[in-house]
């Protein structure tokens, strides 16, 4: 073979070769893009509908957070409030009782001689609870009930041993009201003071019953006056306008309606 067909069969040679390498190549490329193209579409398809999905997903869990939270927090809120009931029924359970025990032996002729018979006024029976030897605006002498312990010393009757009389309005002499000291949380040791008092004086004036004198006060005036807070109940409108006047031998007392 002659060196011009050689070179012609190895020229041929190579056009086959790069037209194979085009081939080939072209192929290839159109095959990785395609596939390309195809994972792209199917992210795209599936990342449409994981999106919605989770973002209720999260709402849902957001909210069942924030329900069994809030439902955490009222529990929370109500126990406290169920303990500090308790620890104000606890405290005033025993106030209670001992001032009604103290009420029962003031309107008891046979325990306490001193009740006058018919109907006393208020200011008598405030210097009966006192029993400290003065009338209710400390300038006349008042007899004291002569009660003795069992080792025959003098007591005030109106004073249990664990208890100590206060001077709410700062006047300088013991009030109507006792201080003792009480467990509030069931652990053995007393660790709260409980100050009670019995009140029952009512405003006077000559011109108005004490009934509208009263809601001419603010609760502030009646307490440090020491006077009751309102007038007894009543479901009749009027009730105000029919109050008795607090002067004479029943001061103090309310007409029942």
């Amino acid at each position: 073979m002659s060196n011009r067909k050689l070179a012609k069969a190895i020229q041929g040679l190579f056009r086959a070769l790069r037209k194979l390498h085009h081939t080939v190549t072209k192929g290839l490329v159109n095959w990785l893009l395609r596939s390309a193209l195809k994972n792209n579409r199917g992210n795209r398809l599936a990342s449409g509908f994981v999106l919605p999905t989770t973002v209720l997903l999260v709402l849902v869990v957001a909210l069942t957070v924030g329900a069994l939270t809030y439902r955490a927090y009222n529990r929370n809120a109500q126990v406290i409030g169920q303990n500090q009931q308790r620890i104000i029924y606890n405290a005033a359970t025993p106030a209670i009782d001992r001032a009604r025990s103290k009420l029962e032996f003031l309107f008891d002729a046979t325990k306490d001689n001193r009740y006058p018979g018919g109907v006393p006024g208020e200011d008598r029976l405030l210097a009966m609870l006192l029993n400290d030897g003065k009338d209710s605006t400390n300038t006349k002498d008042f007899a004291k009930l002569p009660a003795k312990d069992a080792g025959g010393n003098l007591i005030d009757p109106y004073k249990l041993p664990d208890e100590d009389r206060v001077d709410l309005n700062g006047d300088g002499r013991k009030d109507n009201a006792w201080s003792f000291r009480t467990d509030t949380d069931a652990n053995g040791t007393a660790d709260a003071t409980v100050i009670y008092s019995v009140i029952f004086s009512s405003p006077t004036d000559a011109t108005k019953n004490p009934q509208e004198l009263l809601l001419t006060l603010t609760d502030k005036q009646k307490a440090q006056q020491l006077l009751v807070r309102h007038g007894p109940l009543s479901k009749e409108s009027y009730a105000v306008k029919c109050g008795s006047g607090s002067g004479g031998a029943e001061g103090g007392w309310f007409e029942d309606r």
